[in-house]
Formats: C-alpha cells, structure tokens, sequence
C-alpha cells in the first residue's frame, strides 16, 4: 500500500489536488542564474563586458595607484623638510623653558619705577624739548642733546599727540630688570605705538633708553633694504622660520630666524651658525619671550646669498637696551 505522506513538502504521487490540499502553484521554473554560485555569474558579467570597458577600468586603477603614490611622497617632503625642523626647534626652545622654569629670577641691583612711576617718568621725558634736560631724563648714546629733542619733536610732528601710556609687565634683558611702558600715538597710520624702556644708570636713577625709543638701525633700514650694505646693527623682531635657500640651504649648519623692523613691512631672514654664540643667545631669548623677541643684532651678507639674507654675526642685545657686554657672550 503506497503512502501518500508528504515528505520535505513535496507530495510524492503525481494525482490531482484533493479536497483539503493546500493551494500550490504547479510547476515553475527555475529563474536564469537563480542558484547559480556568484563566481559563474561575476564570469559571465565579466566576458559579456567589453574590451573598452577593460581597459578603461585598468587605466583609472593605475591612475589611482599613481596618485596615491605621488600624494604619499609630497606628505613625506612636507614632514621632512619643513614639519621636522619646525618641531625640533620648537621643542627645543620649549626644552629650555621647562628647564628654566624654576631658575631665580633676575635680581636687580635697583628697586624698578613702579608703573605710575614708570607712566610718569615717560611722560615727562616725551614732553621735554629743552636740550639741557635731556640727559637728565634719557640714556644716550652717541646722539647730542639737540639731536634727541629735535627727534622727539619729529615724532610727535608725523605720530600726532600721545594718546595713551601702558605699563609692561617685567623685563628682564641682558642680565638685567627693566622698565617698559607702551606709548600709543593718536595716528595710528604712521608708527602708532612705541616702547619707552627704562635702564637704571649707576646712580640708581632711571632713564628712557634713546636708541631703544628711536628704534635705531645703523645704517637706516632704507639703505639697509636696498642691498648694498655689507654689515648692519638692527633693532628687530626676531621669530623662528625654515627659509633655507641660496647660500643658507644647509639647514643642519644654520638656524633661520624671521627678522622685521619695527614699524616695517619687509621682511628680512637671519641666519647663525650651528652651535655659534649667537645662535645659543638667539633661542635664549627665545624661550624667555616666547615667538617673537625684541633683539639687537649685528647683520652681514655674505656671498651668493639673496637681497633679504644676512647671516647673525652677533647677538649684540637681548632686548633693544644695548648693554656694556655684548648678549652673546653672556650667554652659556
């Protein structure tokens, strides 16, 4: 007697539906490539495709790899020519910040003005045109005592009025304290601020430093910027840079440094030599101050070296106060 059971859903004899039988729907066929494994099919897809088609896909892949590889290699330069020099000097003036932070401070061998005192002290020596007065109010160095008022009265001419006096906070330079207070100039299209600092003289009184105020430059920046100086002693902002071309491309023998004039818009580059003096007092001020410095250097040019390059022959002072030793041989 056959069985009419059903086995794995599918009725074993071949008769009509009976009452009862759940709906069916006959015979179907098997779709195209429906159970087919993926490989014969990705063949299939593959054959049916052109030759143009091959090629064009080989072509845009090696495209890909090239770029890849190109962008790999301008990532490598970046980092190697400019990120790395960039860090280490970075973290080297970070070095000796860290390892200076619990040092003394520098001692004064004078009490310093405090800031009314300070606020005063410029006020009166800006305000004074008598020549007999000024070397009583202002350190000079090689000016006449008619040269200093006639130059105050020359600022005051082209910078209008003094609008404002602000206290610094304490400087210290060349082994020294000194004072510092922000002079801001009613026209502030033509120089509108100057730093006034305060030297203690032997005496124990304070003065306005003269060069310092005058932000001097022997010889003046316009002839400096014209090229044909060979040596120069500047007044400027010294800052960390990586332009090394022409006679300074060797960045492991020099150190590049930013150099601007105060009140200028040209930009010079300086360069010291690897383990010089002047390279040491350079990142000492550095660290000190942090990105940009006020200094007074020595320039020179030196042969195969552009319009704006100049190596640092000496770091004459930290600040823009020159001293009666020279910063970098101070400096340790």
């Amino acid at each position: 007697m056959r069985s009419n059971d059903i086995h794995k859903a599918v009725r074993t004899s071949r008769h009509e539906r009976a009452v009862g039988d759940a709906p069916t729907i006959g015979r179907v066929g098997m779709t195209k490539e429906l159970g087919e494994p993926k490989r014969s099919r990705w063949r299939r897809k593959r054959r049916s495709e052109s030759r143009e088609a091959r090629k064009h896909r080989k072509v845009v892949r090696s495209w890909s790899i090239l770029l890849v590889f190109l962008g790999a290699v301008l990532i490598t330069f970046f980092v190697y020519f400019w990120a790395i020099p960039q860090l280490e000097e970075n973290e080297m003036v970070a070095r000796l910040r860290t390892r200076n932070t619990d040092n003394a401070r520098v001692v004064s061998k004078f009490i310093p003005p405090s800031e009314r005192e300070a606020i005063q002290l410029v006020k009166d020596g800006l305000a004074v045109r008598d020549p007999k007065r000024i070397a009583e109010l202002f350190r000079v160095s090689d000016s006449s005592p008619q040269e200093v008022a006639e130059a105050l009265q020359q600022i005051e001419s082209e910078c209008g009025p003094i609008q404002g006096y602000a206290p610094l906070k304490r400087i210290e330079a060349n082994g020294a304290v000194l004072g510092g207070v922000m002079v801001t100039y009613s026209n502030k299209e033509n120089h509108p601020e100057r730093v006034a600092l305060l030297t203690p003289m032997e005496q124990g009184k304070w003065k306005i430093d003269f060069d310092a105020y005058m932000q001097s430059s022997k010889p003046a920046w316009d002839k400096i910027m014209t090229g044909g100086v060979d040596t120069a002693e500047v007044r400027v902002l010294v800052s960390v840079d990586t332009y090394f071309h022409n006679a300074f491309v060797n960045e492991y023998e020099w150190s590049c440094y930013r150099m601007v004039g105060p009140g200028r818009a040209e930009v010079l580059f300086g360069y010291c030599k690897a383990g010089s003096p002047e390279q040491t007092a350079v990142k000492q001020a550095l660290f000190k101050q942090g990105g940009k410095v006020r200094m007074t250097l020595e320039i020179k040019k030196v042969e195969g070296a552009s319009k704006r390059q100049f190596q640092i022959t000496k770091a004459i002072a930290e600040d823009w106060v020159v001293a009666n030793e020279v910063f970098d041989k101070k400096t340790k």
